[in-house]
C-alpha cells in the first residue's frame, strides 16, 4: 500500500493536484482549511493555511506546495523560490491568514514537496531556519518530503478504521485497473459503499470521510490518467459524486453542500483536463474522425460522448461561479457542433442525453436560437436517412444492431420505427420564435414513426444516483403539428398532464447539477422539465 501511495505522490504537479491533495489531508486529519491560494491573489508566500486545536490552544499552519525535490534552484532563486515565500509569509501579520480575536498559540510554517531534499541544499536550509526560529519564539519551521506525505496519506486513509485491510485490497485493485478502457470499476464502487455504509456521527466526522472519499477518487483518477485513459478518470469522478449523492438522498444527510462542491470542482477540473488536452483538435475541421473501417458509426459515437462531457464542463463550471470556463467550454461545444458533421447523426436513440445537454449548455449561455438551429440540423439528416430509407436511431440502444445495419446487413432486432429523440428535436425547435418554416418542412417526414416521450417515475429520487430509470411512463402516439403555435400549445398541455411532481430534495437542498450527471452516466433521458423550461422563456410566455 504504502508503495502505491509514494508512487501516486510523486507524480502529481504543485498547483491543482498536490495542493488539492493537502486540502485533503490536513482536512481528514482534523484541521480547519482556512486560506487556499488562487491564481491572481497575493499569496504571502502561503499555498494553505489551517487552524487546529491543540492542548495549549490554536495553532496556524501556513503551507507551501512545491513539486519535485528540494534543490538549490527551489530553494533560493526568484521570487517564488522557497526562500523567499518562507520569508514573506513570516514578515505577513496571522490576521492575513485568520480573522482571530487573539494571536494564535504558535505558528508552524511547513513546506510541502513530493521529492527529497539535496543535501547540497540542507545545510543551508538548517541555518535559516534556525536563525529564524531564534528571533521568534512561538516559531516552527519544517518540511514535510515524500516520506513524510506517505505517511500521512497512509495515516488518513487507516486511521479510525477508515481503511481496513480489506478495503485497502479494494483499493489497490481499483489502482491496479484504473487505465484498463472500459473498466467497470466495481471494486472502486464496493469501497466507496463500504465507507459511506459507516453513516459520520458528527460534522467533523463527515468532513473526514469526504475528504478520504475525495483523496481515493483522485488517487484512481490520477493512475488512470498516468495511462492516459482520461474517460476513466471522468467515471471515477461520476462515480463518487453519484455515491455521495445517493447516500445524502437515502440517509437524509443534506447539509453537506460544502463538502459535496468540493468534489464537484475536482470533476469540472477533469473536464477541464481533457478539454484543453483536446482543444487543437476541436478547432478543426472534422478533428475528432480518426478514420477505420467502421468510422461510420465510431466517429459519431465519439463526438456525442464528447458533447456529453463539454456540455456538462459548461453547466458545472456555471454552477460553481467560475463564467470564463464555462464560456470557453461553450465555444469548444460549438465548434464540435459545427465542424464535425458526425455530430448531426445520431446513431442511437439515446444520443438524445447528449443532444438535450447541448441545447441546456447553449441556452443557459444565452444561446437558445444555436440550440435551435442544431436541432433543425439533426432533423434535416435524420429526414434525408427517412426518405432513403437508411436506419434511423435505434430505440433500444443496441450497438451491435447498429453496427450491422451501417454494413447494410441490418439484423432483425434493429428497431427504428419508434422515437424519443425526434420528439425532443422539435421541441427544441420552440425556442426560436423564427422556426415556423423548420417546424412546417419537418413536420410531414416522421409521420410513419410512433413518436414518444419518457417521463420519470413518481418515485425517482429514490433511485436516481444509483441506476438508470428504466421505468416510468412512457407517452407513445405524439403528434408533431406543422404549426409553430399549435405545437407549442400541444406540448404545454401535454406536460401540465404528464409531467412529474415529485421533488428530488438533494436537487433542491444541495445540488441540481447532478441529476444531469446522472442521466449522462446512467443513460436515463433527461427530464423533459428540463428543457421544456425554456420553452416559454424563448416565446416571451
Amino acid at each position: 500500500m504504502r508503495l502505491a501511495i509514494e508512487h501516486y505522490l510523486a507524480g502529481l504537479v504543485e498547483r491543482g493536484e498536490l495542493d488539492v491533495l493537502l486540502r485533503n489531508l490536513l482536512i481528514s486529519q482534523g484541521y480547519e482549511v482556512l486560506k487556499r491560494a488562487r491564481r491572481g491573489e497575493k499569496e504571502y508566500g502561503v499555498d494553505v493555511a489551517a487552524l487546529r486545536a491543540e492542548a495549549d490552544g490554536l495553532h496556524l499552519y501556513l503551507f507551501q506546495v512545491k513539486s519535485g525535490d528540494l534543490d538549490r534552484n527551489t530553494w533560493d532563486n526568484g521570487p517564488n523560490s522557497v526562500r523567499a515565500s518562507l520569508s514573506e509569509a513570516l514578515d505577513a501579520p496571522f490576521s492575513s491568514f485568520a480573522k482571530l480575536r487573539d494571536a494564535p498559540f504558535r505558528r508552524h510554517l511547513v513546506t510541502v514537496f513530493n521529492g527529497e531534499m539535496r543535501e547540497d541544499v540542507r545545510r543551508t536550509y538548517e541555518g535559516f531556519v534556525e536563525r529564524e526560529m531564534r528571533r521568534e519564539r512561538d516559531l516552527d519551521i519544517d518540511y514535510w518530503n515524500i516520506s513524510t506525505l506517505v505517511g500521512h496519506v497512509e495515516q488518513a486513509l487507516l486511521n479510525e478504521g477508515l481503511l481496513p485491510d480489506l478495503d485497502t485490497q479494494l483499493l489497490k485493485k481499483s489502482l491496479a485497473f484504473a487505465d484498463v478502457p472500459y473498466y467497470g470499476f466495481a471494486e472502486f464502487k464496493e469501497l466507496l459503499s463500504r465507507l459511506l455504509a459507516r453513516t459520520p456521527k458528527s460534522a467533523r466526522a463527515r468532513r473526514r470521510l469526504f475528504a478520504t472519499v475525495r483523496l481515493l477518487t483522485r488517487m484512481v483518477g490520477e493512475y488512470a490518467r498516468r495511462g492516459n485513459n482520461y474517460r476513466n478518470v471522468l467515471i471515477a469522478s461520476e462515480i463518487t459524486l453519484l455515491a455521495l449523492a445517493d447516500w445524502s438522498s437515502t440517509s437524509g444527510s443534506l447539509k453537506i453542500g460544502q463538502e459535496y462542491e468540493r468534489q464537484l470542482s475536482d470533476y469540472v477540473d477533469d473536464l477541464a483536463r481533457l478539454a484543453e488536452r483536446l482543444e487543437p483538435d476541436l478547432k478543426l475541421e472534422h478533428g475528432l474522425a480518426m478514420g477505420g473501417s467502421q468510422e461510420q458509426v465510431e466517429y459519431p459515437l465519439r463526438t456525442f460522448e464528447l458533447m456529453g462531457w463539454l456540455s456538462l464542463l459548461v453547466l458545472v463550471s456555471q454552477h460553481l461561479g467560475e463564467w470564463d470556463r464555462a464560456d470557453w467550454a461553450c465555444n469548444l461545444l460549438t465548434a464540435v457542433i459545427t465542424l464535425n458533421p458526425s455530430a448531426r447523426r445520431p446513431m442511437l436513440d439515446e444520443h438524445g442525453i447528449e443532444i438535450a445537454l447541448a441545447a441546456l449548455a447553449l441556452a443557459f449561455s444565452g444561446r437558445q436560437t444555436e440550440a435551435a438551429v442544431y436541432a433543425s440540423w439533426v432533423l434535416s439528416d435524420l429526414g434525408i436517412r427517412a426518405d432513403l430509407e437508411r436506419p434511423l436511431p435505434e430505440l433500444h440502444n443496441n450497438l451491435d444492431a447498429v453496427l450491422e445495419a451501417f454494413a447494410d446487413k441490418r439484423p432483425p432486432e434493429y428497431t427504428d420505427s419508434s422515437s424519443t429523440l425526434i420528439t425532443l428535436l422539435f421541441e427544441l425547435l420552440l425556442w426560436d420564435k423564427d422556426s415556423d418554416e423548420a417546424i412546417q418542412s419537418f413536420a410531414g417526414k416522421f409521420r410513419q414513426l410512433d413518436l414518444q416521450t419518457w417521463y420519470p417515475p413518481t418515485d425517482y429520487s429514490t433511485r436516481l444516483y444509483r441506476q438508470e430509470l428504466t421505468d416510468g411512463f412512457t407517452e407513445t402516439g405524439v403528434i408533431i403539428t406543422d404549426n409553430r403555435t399549435a405545437l407549442l400549445t400541444s406540448v404545454s398541455e401535454r406536460h401540465k398532464h404528464f409531467g412529474c411532481a415529485d421533488k428530488d430534495p438533494f436537487s433542491e437542498h444541495v445540488s441540481g447539477i447532478t441529476r444531469l450527471i446522472a442521466c449522462r452516466h446512467f443513460r436515463t433521458p433527461v427530464f423533459p422539465v428540463d428543457w421544456r423550461s425554456w420553452i416559454d422563456n424563448a416565446v416571451g410566455n
